[in-house]
């Protein structure tokens, strides 16, 4: 689309625009407005159905496991109109313990537990699960058993999580991967990676900036321009910030 540019590329991001704000409002629980539906039905119509053809056309949802998904890909097919269903399970767990549903589906969860699956988090946070998918115990390593199942048949994932109040169960980090500060907090380190990533965006965009002001500085002192009694000058930076500093007493 970018290479077409144009009207199509125009066009497309349009459609792309309103249906993620349709998708917004859905995730946030409300109703989109008039206007966001009537440009919601123009845009399907002539962008969003052709995508979901380009998938066959009669695909109504894709689900999701093994490892986090994406929330720009969630976030894209959502708008699209294809929901992708995220879960989350284990080895322990008989694969599926939590999965999200097509008609209540929250972006960033991995949803509510299956049927006869019960959740609950420890109060250092780890996500605990108990259900008829939980192993009895590991053949032949009892100490291994006792370590991930409690008296009380709830099996220790090792995963740390949060519930939200509509039950919704998310995934934030691995309980090896944390650390302990010297305050006696735990901190999960993924959290921590992605303020830095979002920093390290930020700063990429800012020294780009940057660099592209020092180019037009640099060009627009260095080129000869006419001054006031007709003669071309060239001002010269050598020496000087190529921004900062003051055009004041030059000379030609």
């Amino acid at each position: 689309m970018k290479e077409e540019g144009g009207i199509k590329k125009t066009l497309f991001d349009w459609a792309m625009g309103v249906g993620t704000s349709v998708s917004k409002a859905r995730q946030d629980g409300r109703s989109p407005g008039l206007f966001d539906k009537a440009q919601h039905t123009i845009a399907d119509k002539l962008v969003l159905s052709t995508i979901r053809e380009r998938f066959g056309g009669r695909l109504r949802f894709f689900i999701s496991g093994s490892a986090a998904l994406n929330p720009d890909v969630a976030q894209w097919f959502d708008a699209v109109g294809i929901p992708v269903l995220e879960g989350y399970g284990l080895t322990e767990t008989s694969a599926a313990s939590c999965v999200n549903r097509p008609d209540a589906n929250r972006l960033g969860t991995v949803g509510w537990p299956l049927p006869g699956t019960e959740v609950k988090i420890a109060d250092d946070g780890e996500v605990l699960i108990k259900g008829p998918g939980v192993l009895t115990g590991y053949h032949d390593r009892p100490d291994a058993t006792a370590e991930a199942l409690d008296s009380d048949g709830w099996f220790h994932t090792g995963d740390i999580g949060s519930l939200d109040e509509e039950g919704y169960l998310r995934i934030t980090d691995r309980k090896k991967d944390m650390f302990k500060t010297s305050q006696g907090k735990y901190v999960a380190p993924s959290a921590i990676a992605a303020t830095f990533k979002g920093i390290s965006r930020m700063r990429r965009r800012s020294s780009s900036t940057v660099r592209a002001s020092r180019t037009v500085s640099r060009w627009w002192h260095s080129t000869p321009r006419p001054s006031p009694n007709g003669r071309a000058r060239t001002v010269s930076t050598v020496g000087r910030s190529p921004i900062s500093h003051s055009t004041t007493g030059r000379t030609s």
